[in-house]
């Protein structure tokens, strides 16, 4: 192992990473599934998030998707279930 790659694994830190994303009908929602089991909702225009993660899958969330009228958000996870969120 090189000196350098040394130094770069020493550093490493785990990152909370997305793995799924949506938006809603009229864009001005969108909406991330996560690795840390949960969803966040953000804003599209100031990209900031739109209160508290919603929680409840006990895997990661793989499926992000807004129903056609925005008013629900439908996730899967790796936990095996699916979950409608009225929004």
């Amino acid at each position: 192992m090189s000196r350098s790659t040394s130094a770069r694994a020493a550093s490493w830190r785990p990152v909370r990473c997305r793995s799924s994303g949506s938006g809603s009908s009229d864009g001005t929602i969108l909406a991330t599934g996560s690795w840390d089991d949960t969803v966040r909702l953000w804003d599209a225009a100031t990209r900031r998030p739109i209160g508290k993660p919603l929680t409840g899958h006990t895997d990661a969330i793989y499926s992000v998707v807004f129903n056609r009228d925005g008013a629900t958000l439908v996730t899967g996870s790796h936990d095996q279930t699916v979950r409608l969120w009225r929004l």
